[in-house]
C-alpha cells in the first residue's frame, strides 16, 4: 500500500510551508530549514512501531511537538539524538 507522506518545513524565521517527499526520502541537509515528520514517518526513520515510538515520547527521548492533533518530530534534532545516543552506549562498552 503506497501512502503520500507530507512533510512540514519551518523556515528559520517561522514560516511554514509543507513539500511531499518518498518514503525513502529522509534528508536532513537542508540550509537553516527545519524538516519535520510525522508519527508514521518518525517510525519508518528509527525501524520501530507506534507503541515505541510513544514510549520514547513519554520518557522525553524522542522530541515533538503537538500541532493541532498532529505530532511532529523535528528530523534533524532526532538524528543528532539518537546519534549521540548510540555513540555514548559505544563508548561505554568499551
Amino acid at each position: 500500500m503506497k501512502t503520500n507522506a507530507k512533510t512540514f518545513l519551518v523556515a528559520p524565521k517561522g514560516a511554514v510551508s509543507h513539500a511531499n517527499v518518498s518514503q525513502n526520502q529522509f534528508s536532513s541537509s537542508t540550509d537553516g530549514i527545519e524538516i519535520w515528520i510525522n508519527t508514521a514517518e518518525i517510525m519508518k526513520f528509527l525501524g520501530v512501531d507506534e507503541r515505541t515510538v510513544k514510549r520514547l515520547r513519554k520518557k522525553g527521548c524522542l522530541p515533538f511537538y503537538k500541532m493541532g492533533g498532529v505530532i511532529l518530530h523535528p528530523l534533524k534534532l532526532t538524528n543528532e539524538l539518537m546519534l549521540a545516543k548510540v555513540q555514548s552506549d559505544y563508548w561505554r562498552k568499551i
